[in-house]
């Protein structure tokens, strides 16, 4: 009952001060008062779309970097097993940051360049039929991918490469 009291005063107070005759503000503020701030307001479903949003750059920048990490192992072991990996060609993402020159060099500094470029050529002394499938597996990797010689391959494993990589150019043999 007490409690119920005191939480009708508040209510009591605004109601007499509204009966008196002299107010005891201004009507308007004064010039040197600088109104307060305001805090940005943000509904929930705004907040859930911008966590979305970030969520899925975030995503999408994850997903380039694993590739370009893939593409780094893939070169090392296509090095390791005699392959020459060069002529490197923009990627989607590398494409993008071009146009901001700044940016493009913090994430060159920051994670290497294999996650603005992938590899179009690569060149092999030869290969044999037990690695054609590995190395097909690594190749694939590599998305702008236009040449591939062979050098001295079997013709078996040159056919097998061809059928793997239909848009890619193989060469058997060495550049004349």
């Amino acid at each position: 009952m007490v409690l119920a009291i005191l939480d009708l005063i508040p209510f009591l107070a605004v109601a007499t001060s509204n009966l008196t005759l002299h107010e005891a503000r201004p009507a308007e503020p004064a010039m040197s008062n600088k109104p307060k701030r305001r805090w940005y307001q943000f509904s929930l479903k705004a907040l859930l779309c911008l966590m979305l949003v970030v969520g899925c750059g975030l995503g999408w920048f994850t997903y380039h970097l694993r590739l370009a990490r893939n593409r780094q192992i893939a070169i090392a072991e296509c090095e390791k097993e005699g392959m020459y990996v060069y002529q490197y060609e923009s990627t989607a993402l590398g494409k993008m940051l071009r146009q901001w020159p700044s940016l493009d060099k913090q994430v060159q500094a920051k994670f290497g360049d294999s996650m603005l470029s992938s590899p179009s050529a690569v060149s092999a002394l030869a290969v044999s039929k037990e690695r054609a499938e590995f190395i097909g597996a690594r190749l694939k990797l590599f998305p702008s991918l236009k040449s591939i010689s062979l050098g001295n391959t079997d013709k078996e494993t040159a056919m097998a490469i061809r059928k793997e990589f239909p848009d890619v150019a193989v060469v058997q043999g060495f550049y004349k």
